[in-house]
């Protein structure tokens, strides 16, 4: 079946919910699966029989080093697709950073349905796309000598993914990881990124509401911080202005 999406070319947004009709497209081959904060999906070097499709919650995958700490994290957010193999094998772990649901898609089953659907390769295309220009973003944040730019950069990113998403500029954003998360994801001690978080704030760059909770609060200095990262795709519609809370 050539699906709607085939006819959309890789302009399509790769990032956020798919359609109904890619939903179908990919559970037609899978099963639903439900897992709970903290729930180990898979892990470092298992063999690898399937591709999981995030439908709600949030997930981080990682791998970890012989001193028991975390390198290579990658979060991932309802639309992505996650657990590629390498040799068969999974190349890290996945977890679930709070109550998820995801689509367990047997490898060998998507695969032979490839074969004949190019409008669900064509879905695939560009999740492969999205997921490379997002390994390409956290190199170049990985490269920031400080730690205030490397947070901030996250936190771009972030809002990045958010409003390609929604095609609208998140007035608040919630942080579904822990601080800890975040230090493995962007190379710094867990000290290092609450300096920059009370840092961030004491300059009135950001404003929290809670510890997890927080908004933009000076996008002129913010923007200083972080520079241009541009987007993946184009917005559906124009971003709405930050508002002061």
């Amino acid at each position: 079946m050539l699906w709607p999406a085939a006819r959309s070319g890789l302009a399509g947004s790769a990032a956020g919910p798919l359609s109904s009709d890619e939903k179908l497209a990919f559970a037609t081959l899978a099963t639903t699966v439900q897992f709970g904060k903290n729930a180990i999906i898979y892990r470092d070097s298992e063999r690898a029989e399937f591709l999981y499709l995030l439908l709600e919650g949030a997930a981080k995958s990682f791998t970890t080093l012989p001193d028991g700490s975390n390198r290579g994290v990658t979060f991932h957010f309802p639309g992505d697709l996650f657990g590629w193999p390498e040799d068969n094998r999974y190349a890290g772990a996945a977890q679930a950073l709070k109550s998820a649901t995801a689509l367990k898609i047997p490898l060998e089953a998507l695969e032979a349905r490839l074969r004949s659907d190019p409008g669900l390769a064509l879905v695939l295309v560009r999740k492969l796309r999205y997921h490379v220009v997002q390994q390409y973003r956290q190199l170049v944040l990985l490269g920031r000598n400080d730690a205030i730019g490397r947070v901030a950069t996250f936190i771009a990113l972030l809002e990045r993914r958010e409003q390609e998403e929604k095609g609208i500029r998140p007035l608040r954003l919630h942080l579904p990881m822990s601080r800890s998360d975040i230090a493995d994801c962007v190379g710094l001690s867990l000290e290092a990124v609450s300096r920059a978080f009370t840092a961030l704030e004491g300059r009135g760059v950001l404003s929290f509401r809670s510890k997890r909770h927080f908004r933009v609060a000076d996008r002129a200095a913010f923007q200083a911080l972080v520079g241009h990262i541009p987007a993946t795709v184009k917005p559906k519609r124009a971003v709405k202005e930050e508002v002061q809370a």
